[in-house]
């Protein structure tokens, strides 16, 4: 059974091994790895591509506000416009 986050000394190499990896960075795969880092597990996350590409049409339906407040990222996207 894999250690709690709470039970590796964060100097051990073990602390350095991510416990959980999430394959793809949208908007799925960011809000999962957000989340369980936010419980405490150590997450690698990991994308496809070289590179963010700027997606000139982007859009969010209205009821994911409480999934962004959820996660800590509505007032970013506020402020970003």
């Amino acid at each position: 059974m894999p250690a709690s986050p709470t039970s590796v000394p964060a100097s051990s190499p073990e602390a350095a091994r991510p416990q959980v990896a999430v394959l793809g960075g949208g908007p799925a795969g960011c809000a999962a790895a957000l989340r369980l880092a936010a419980l405490g597990h150590r997450v690698t996350l990991v994308e496809r591509g070289s590179a963010c590409k700027a997606h000139g049409c982007e859009s969010l339906a209205p009821s994911v506000a409480q999934v962004l407040h959820a996660l800590g990222a509505a007032q970013v996207l506020h402020e970003a416009g």
